[in-house]
């Protein structure tokens, strides 16, 4: 029976695997901004063996930097995978694959343990109809690493609480993938400490916990010290929480109510949704039976509620006093969504046969319902990457008129550009920001920079953050312009010439 639940979860894991590198597939995955630094730190960990970016600010001399707003987790499972599949866009999309295939198999062997079968088939395939999950895996993201190693920090803590080290490696390993991850190791170390026993006897569970996370975390505090740059910090309480909340409400809404029209229809039926859940769940903890099999479905409920309750609060917290743009968008609360998935299959398949005909048939067409709106919604999402790519693997940059002047002529200078990140994607080389400040100061050394680097000014009609126009400082240097094309124009000072 073991034998033939494993093998079941490594078919369901390896059609997810399979499904992955299917919907990302030429012209996919989707890049942005934040694929650059992931995949772009692979390439140059696994080609120079230092953890940098292909990107700079316009004063530096190296036109690569630190590794430092996100973790170096995923970054570095990509250099490893670049050994067997080039480029890193395609090793990550390898890596993405085999995170689908570990979280599948978690989470179906997890709640056929607890709950029984078939409520992880069934939980697999709300994950997989859930929009905000799909779009975190057609695109180039730590998202599926990160939720991957949540599961198993979540299976560690239900089904191993006497082996604490393992829930600390997979937070570890979480924290590593995604600041965000530290909401896994505090859940980890609360879970051990939680545990039954002596007060000594759980401070040593919860130090066994701490271990490998203190260790990852010093090693890393450690290595941007050295290379003398720092993690995003806590700052002043940021503005506009309030519109942050209601930005979350709205994203919670369009997970609970997929391809259904009208704002009205979708917030009253989301409401009802949440009513049904909440009262499924009362029930089902409830009317939760004293025995061994019932221990180890408190402890699924208790441990994913207390990772989504830590998880929410690092969330909140840093929205708050690190970063005013962090938005509670699908991306960001994906982990949520996975977590109560999770516990709504385990609640459903322990209720079920206490059920009536009538309430079965309802719970089975609401959740059909559910799903078949999901998957619309996904495969509009794939149609759309397939057929025009997305961002900047998008077919109105790849290939292209502004790649192919890149690579040619482009490439006999050094590049500062309003978006590095789409340098980067569209040839493979780094390049360094533009000044975000026009003081006379400012301008002087960056018409020397560019003296010195042999430079050229690259404007896309994409900005990736905010800053001063590129023509218009094209036009107080007095700068030559040398190429003009749909969607870019390139200067370079008028002493220089087009090779």
């Amino acid at each position: 029976m073991r034998f033939a639940r494993l093998a079941g979860a490594l078919g369901l894991g390896a059609l997810a695997c399979a499904a992955v590198l299917f919907i990302t597939r030429a012209p996919g995955p989707g890049l942005d901004p934040d694929s650059m630094s992931y995949a772009g730190a692979g390439e140059l960990l696994a080609r120079t063996g230092r953890l940098r970016i292909p990107d700079a600010d316009w004063w530096s001399a190296d036109s690569t930097e630190a590794l430092a707003q996100f973790p170096p987790g995923f970054s570095i499972v990509i250099a490893g995978t670049m050994h067997l599949f080039r480029p890193p866009v395609q090793a990550a999309r390898v890596v993405e694959a085999i995170a689908a295939l570990v979280l599948v198999v978690t989470v179906v062997l997890l709640l056929d343990q607890t709950a029984g079968p078939p409520a992880g088939p069934i939980a697999v395939l709300l994950l997989a109809a859930t929009p905000a999950l799909f779009d975190n895996y057609i695109r180039v993201l730590s998202e599926p690493l990160f939720v991957a190693c949540m599961a198993l920090a979540l299976a560690a803590m239900v089904r191993r609480p006497d082996r604490p080290l393992l829930a600390g490696l997979a937070a570890a390993a979480s924290e590593l993938v995604r600041y965000a991850g530290v909401s896994v190791a505090i859940a980890a170390v609360l879970w051990a400490f939680g545990t039954t026993g002596t007060w000594r006897i759980r401070l040593e569970r919860a130090l066994e916990a701490a271990l490998p996370v203190v260790a990852l975390r010093t090693w890393w505090a450690v290595r941007l010290h050295a290379v003398g740059v720092a993690a995003p910090g806590v700052s002043h309480v940021q503005r506009g929480l309030a519109g942050a909340f209601r930005d979350g409400a709205i994203t919670v809404r369009d997970w609970l109510t997929p391809s259904v029209p009208g704002e009205w229809l979708r917030a009253l039926l989301a409401l009802a949704i949440v009513s049904s859940g909440t009262w499924l769940l009362r029930r089902t903890w409830r009317r939760m039976p004293r025995d061994a099999r019932a221990t180890a479905r408190r402890r699924l409920f208790n441990a994913a509620g207390l990772l989504a309750l830590c998880y929410a609060i690092v969330l909140i917290f840093s929205r708050a006093f690190v970063g005013g743009g962090i938005p509670f968008d699908e991306r960001l609360l994906s982990p949520l969504f996975l977590l109560t998935t999770v516990v709504l299959a385990a609640a459903l398949r322990i209720r079920w046969p206490a059920w009536s005909g009538a309430v079965r048939t309802s719970a089975a067409l609401a959740v059909m319902a559910w799903t078949a709106g999901g998957i619309v919604l996904n495969a509009e999402q794939l149609g759309g990457l397939q057929e025009d790519g997305w961002g900047y693997s998008g077919t109105k940059w790849q290939p292209s008129r502004e790649q192919e002047w890149l690579r040619t002529e482009g490439s006999h200078f050094a590049i500062f550009s309003n978006n590095p990140m789409l340098v980067y994607f569209l040839t493979g080389r780094p390049s360094r920001e533009l000044p975000d400040t026009s003081d006379s100061g400012t301008l002087e050394d960056f018409a020397g920079t560019l003296e010195e680097q042999h430079g050229a000014v690259v404007a896309f009609d994409e900005d990736y953050r905010r800053m001063d126009p590129p023509a218009f400082l094209a036009a107080v240097l007095g700068l030559r312009e040398v190429t003009r094309l749909p969607h870019m124009t390139a200067w370079v000072q008028k002493e220089r010439s087009t090779p």
